[in-house]
């Protein structure tokens, strides 16, 4: 096999499963909430208290990559957040 072919089959091969990841999480997603909304109406209609909405499983993706110091010292096994020393730049420490 051609080294070109096989490198636009390798890279066409990521992508396209990429995507079928992508939709098969996003149909999942809007099962769920077409299902939330569901049970809710069933509720209005009967006239009992609605169900609460559940908090999401996972947070969204912007608070997953802007994370605080307290939340950096967590992951590095500080009990407490007042311990804690984040690095800021080589040679300079700031204490949360």
């Amino acid at each position: 096999m051609d080294p070109l072919m096989f490198s636009l089959f390798w890279v066409f091969g990521w992508v396209i499963l990429l995507l079928v990841a992508w939709q098969l999480r996003s149909s999942r997603r809007e099962r769920k909430v077409e299902r939330q909304h569901k049970e809710r109406m069933m509720a209005m209609e009967k006239g009992i208290p609605l169900p609460e909405l559940p908090a999401d499983e996972e947070p969204d993706r912007r608070t997953r990559l802007h994370r605080g110091p307290q939340e950096l010292c967590a992951w590095n096994g500080h009990v407490h957040a007042d311990a804690c020393e984040v690095p800021v730049l080589p040679g300079e420490v700031v204490r949360t």
